[in-house]
């Protein structure tokens, strides 16, 4: 059986990696999301802050109900190939060292190690969890152990996350984040404003009866539409197709998914508004015994272009 472990959905994990403006496809073991340590650095700390704003802080809760055993520590190490050639897996934990996740007993994730090239660590990222497990407060040094920034976490009476608020390395506050749900506890508006909440950006969403997102809204600071995304899904629940919208004209992308058995993405075709396919986009996935993929190879068009490894040790 595939390991209980701090996850979140594909779908979770698209809607943040589009959030940021990057087109990064990703992978899933039961609609889960299982990395994200290939984000550039730009990107990682709005990403950090992102990570609690679905699913009840995303990294942070164990929403598996499989049996198999907790994920103790991912380990994982990153590259683009050169020439299509694959580098040996053993050496790429030692000098191609990208992440370390830690995790809990329960499966949540306690702390983030990010490494540079020969596995120099540069940064770390903690998580403070209330009785209940969630995440109250995250905190990120870096290799002097001197706080770069952190930020704190606000739920209401369902234990939705509602507020996240961030302060950078003299206790400033420099970014506000604001959740709204409906009556069914889905995210329905996330906003980022300044301190002053002048706004920066806002995220609209809707659902179907099955509480399936079918509708992304992304607005601009000046509250102008950036773009709009639609979602269908199959019987399992996977998304099988989304469209974007462009605001400034009247084509769209869309993107037809497939999965494998395990429930990861292995296709993802692009085709614009004439039906014309545009792009390719393939997954390879080796499993360990869990059903959790220790190596994963992407493809664009036909062509190697990025590689990821983990090593995983699970507790006993």
């Amino acid at each position: 059986m595939p390991c209980r472990c701090a996850e979140v959905s594909v779908k979770t994990i698209d809607f943040l990696f589009k959030t940021i403006s990057t087109q990064y496809l990703v992978s899933s073991r039961n609609n889960t999301f299982k990395y994200y340590s290939y984000v550039f650095m730009k990107h990682y700390y709005i990403l950090a802050l992102l990570v609690f704003s679905v699913a009840d802080t995303l990294y942070a809760q164990n929403e598996s109900e499989n049996d198999g055993p907790v994920m103790k520590s991912v380990k994982e190490s990153m590259y683009k190939p050169k020439n299509g050639q694959l580098k040996a897996r053993e050496s790429l934990f030692d000098d191609g060292l990208n992440t370390i996740i830690i995790y809990d007993k329960n499966g949540d994730m306690t702390e983030i190690r990010r490494f540079e090239d020969y596995g120099v660590l540069i940064e770390t990222t903690y998580y403070e969890r209330n009785k209940a497990g969630k995440a109250i407060e995250g905190m990120v040094i870096d290799q002097s152990e001197i706080v770069k920034n952190y930020w704190t976490c606000q739920y209401n009476s369902d234990n939705k996350l509602i507020e996240v608020l961030s302060y950078n390395s003299d206790d400033r506050l420099i970014q506000i984040q604001n959740n709204t749900y409906d009556a069914n506890g889905n995210l329905i508006v996330m906003s980022m404003s300044d301190p002053d909440r002048n706004p920066q950006w806002k995220h609209e969403y809707k659902y179907n009866a099955k509480n399936q997102k079918i509708e992304q809204l992304r607005y601009l600071r000046d509250g102008s539409l950036k773009d709009r995304r639609t979602y269908e899904y199959n019987k399992d629940g996977q998304e099988v197709a989304q469209y974007k919208f462009n605001s400034k004209d009247d084509g769209y992308t869309k993107f037809v998914s497939t999965y494998d058995e395990m429930g990861n993405l292995i296709i993802q075709n692009w085709f614009d508004e004439t039906g014309k396919q545009t792009h390719q986009t393939t997954f390879e996935y080796v499993y360990d015994p869990y059903g959790n993929w220790i190596s994963k190879r992407r493809g664009s068009d036909g062509k190697l272009n990025m590689v990821w490894e983990r090593e995983i040790e699970y507790y006993d």
